[in-house]
C-alpha cells in the first residue's frame, strides 16, 4: 500500500496545484505542503519546480512519480489477480474508442471462445483517460492511438492505421484537390482529449492548417454518430480506415483523395516503465497481436 505522503505527492503531480490537492484530498494545504516536504526531506531531493504560480516538477520529481505509479499498478494488479482466482489469462485494460469498437471485438471473440476462463475487463476511454488510469492503477495496460509521454511507460507497436478523409458517395466529386479545397464543409470531430482528434490536430498543424480553418465544426463523442452523420452528406470527417472499412466496401462512404495529406499512426499497447510485470505483459502482447 503506498504511503499517505505519497499518494499527496501522486495527487499534486496530477493537479499542479497544492491548492486543488488539498481540496481533493481533504486536508489543508500547508499539510499537503509539509507531506511533500517531508518527501523531499527523506530523499534529499526537490519535487517541484516553481515559477510564480505555475508548478511543475524536477526531474527526479518525475522519475519517483513514475517509480510509485508503477508500484500502485502492480500492487492493484496483485490484488485483483488474487482476487479472480488466478486465471490463466487476465485482461484488464483500456482502448480508446477507435481500437474498442473496430479492432478489439474480433480479437476478443476468438480469445473468449478459446479461454473458458478469461478475467476480461475493458475500459474504453480517450487517450487522456486512459492514461490517468494506467497511472493510478486502475488499468493494467492500454492499447491507444493518441501521444503519450515515452520516458513513462513501456510501448510496442499494436497496428498501423491510416487516417483518412471520408463523405458520403454523392456528397462531392472533389478528388485529387488539396486539403484546403474541403475547408468550405462541415467537419465532424472528435472531442478533445482522444486520439483521433490529436492526431489530426497534428498532422494539421504540420501543414500549417489547423481544425479551425473549417467553415463549421461539430464535436461529436460518438464514432458511429459520426459516420451516420457522414453518410446523410451533412459534412466530412477524418477516421481511421480500420473504423470505416466495412462502409467503404459497401459504398455508403468514400474516402476523399487528397494529394497533400497523409496521416499514418500508431495503436500503441503500453504499460507503466519499470513494472515488476513487464514479461507479463509482453505475453499478452504477443497473445493479443497473434490472434
Amino acid at each position: 500500500m503506498i504511503d499517505y505522503k505519497m499518494n499527496t505527492f501522486m495527487v499534486v503531480c496530477k493537479t499542479l496545484n497544492f491548492t486543488q490537492a488539498s481540496k481533493e484530498l481533504n486536508i489543508t494545504q500547508p499539510a499537503v505542503s509539509n507531506h511533500i516536504k517531508a518527501i523531499e526531506e527523506e530523499y534529499g531531493i526537490d519535487l517541484f519546480k516553481f515559477q510564480g504560480k505555475k508548478v511543475s516538477l524536477t526531474e527526479e520529481g518525475r522519475l519517483l512519480l513514475n517509480l510509485i505509479s508503477s508500484m500502485t499498478n502492480d500492487i492493484e494488479h496483485f490484488k485483483d489477480y488474487l482476487s479472480h482466482n488466478r486465471s490463466k489469462i487476465r485482461l484488464n485494460f483500456g482502448t480508446t474508442l477507435s481500437i474498442g469498437e473496430y479492432v478489439m471485438s474480433p480479437i476478443l471473440t476468438k480469445i473468449i471462445s478459446k479461454e473458458s476462463e478469461l478475467s476480461l475487463r475493458m475500459a474504453v476511454e480517450n487517450t487522456q483517460k486512459l492514461l490517468e488510469l494506467l497511472d493510478t492503477g486502475k488499468i493494467d495496460f492500454a492499447i491507444i492511438e493518441g501521444y503519450f509521454k515515452i520516458n513513462s511507460y513501456q510501448s510496442k507497436v499494436f497496428k498501423k492505421d491510416r487516417l483518412i478523409p471520408v463523405c458520403s458517395k454523392n456528397y462531392m466529386d472533389k478528388d485529387n484537390v488539396k486539403v484546403k479545397e474541403i475547408f468550405d464543409n462541415r467537419l465532424f470531430v472528435r472531442e478533445e482529449g482522444s486520439g483521433t482528434r490529436e492526431v489530426l490536430d497534428r498532422t494539421l498543424r504540420g501543414m500549417n492548417y489547423s481544425i479551425d480553418d473549417f467553415k463549421k465544426i461539430s464535436e461529436i463523442g460518438n464514432l458511429n454518430t459520426i459516420k451516420t452523420l457522414v453518410e446523410n452528406g451533412l459534412g466530412v470527417s477524418f477516421l481511421y480506415e480500420s473504423v470505416v472499412e466495412k462502409e467503404i466496401k459497401n459504398g455508403s462512404l468514400r474516402e476523399i483523395l487528397l494529394t497533400d495529406f497523409q496521416a499514418e499512426h500508431d495503436f500503441t499497447f503500453l504499460w507503466k516503465e519499470g513494472s515488476f510485470y513487464s514479461d507479463y505483459y509482453e505475453n499478452l502482447f504477443e497473445i493479443l497481436k497473434g490472434e
